[in-house]
């Protein structure tokens, strides 16, 4: 069954006036996926770590603090280049009220490149800081676990159907391919969130955001021909990168869908 992303083409985003409102031990080597891989690795655990070349493509590194004090002597702390850099906004496209029905019938996920500096930002938005306004660990080495154990695992369960490999880890590819910022035409998104803390954690919520790529996730699925001897558990343990980046989209199975006739 083919996995096609062919329905992005045709995807109408209702637009919103401007005005509103099972794992192995990971050596520091692995932790991340391929240097060239345009993806993120998910481990068992929760952590979330980048590829070098989704870092640079996306500015998903941290920016130095400031610190200045005034002429009485007040404090202020500020991250100039915040602005500049992104983290993601994850989402399934079943949650998102701003498609139709045919749209959100389809199983994907989606991510929304979004400044650091905007609220509830899901990855790579916040770190810790030194002393002297660098940060204590690069985005490539953090590997913050609290929205992949929580929240990233569970939806790739839901939506792909799968669970980490013998590794203990699972990539998924951004396939910068299928923009939907063009779809929104006022570049007004609202995208689907849920409440994380407080007397109404777990509840639904959203985040409204302006002008940002956004692009579907899907997993790297390891595909062994009818009849091969090739031992599956192998297969499993990825091969070179350039052997998955077409069967991540295609191996899937999707519902390929025509919106061109709907209003």
């Amino acid at each position: 069954m083919s996995f096609s992303l062919d329905f992005l083409n045709e995807i109408k985003i209702e637009e919103v006036p401007k005005s509103s409102t099972r794992a192995a031990k990971k050596s520091s080597t692995n932790n991340n996926p391929a240097s060239t891989f345009m993806g993120i690795r998910v481990w068992k655990s929760g952590k979330v770590y980048p590829s070098q070349a989704l870092t640079d493509a996306f500015s998903l590194e941290y920016s130095n603090k400031v610190t200045t004090v005034d002429a009485e002597g007040k404090t202020t702390t500020s991250i100039p280049n915040e602005g500049k850099t992104n983290g993601f906004d994850v989402f399934s496209i079943s949650d998102w009220t701003q498609v139709d029905d045919a749209t959100r019938s389809n199983k994907l996920i989606l991510i929304g490149v979004t400044p650091k500096s905007c609220n509830k930002v899901d990855l790579f938005s916040t770190t810790k800081y030194n002393e002297d306004g660098t940060p204590v660990f690069s985005v490539m080495e953090q590997g913050a676990s609290t929205f992949g154990s929580k929240t990233l695992l569970p939806l790739i369960k839901e939506v792909y159907g799968l669970e980490c490999n013998e590794e203990g880890y699972i990539d998924l590819e951004i396939n910068t391919n299928f923009n939907l910022k063009s779809k929104a035409l006022n570049g007004i998104f609202v995208l689907p969130k849920v409440i994380s803390r407080g007397d109404d954690m777990g509840k639904p919520d959203i985040a409204r955001r302006e002008n940002i790529n956004v692009f579907p996730m899907t997993p790297v699925v390891a595909v062994v021909p009818p009849g091969s001897d090739f031992d599956v558990d192998q297969a499993r343990v990825a091969p070179p990168v350039q052997e998955f980046h077409e069967t991540s989209i295609s191996e899937m199975p999707m519902m390929s869908l025509d919106l061109s006739n709907q209003s």
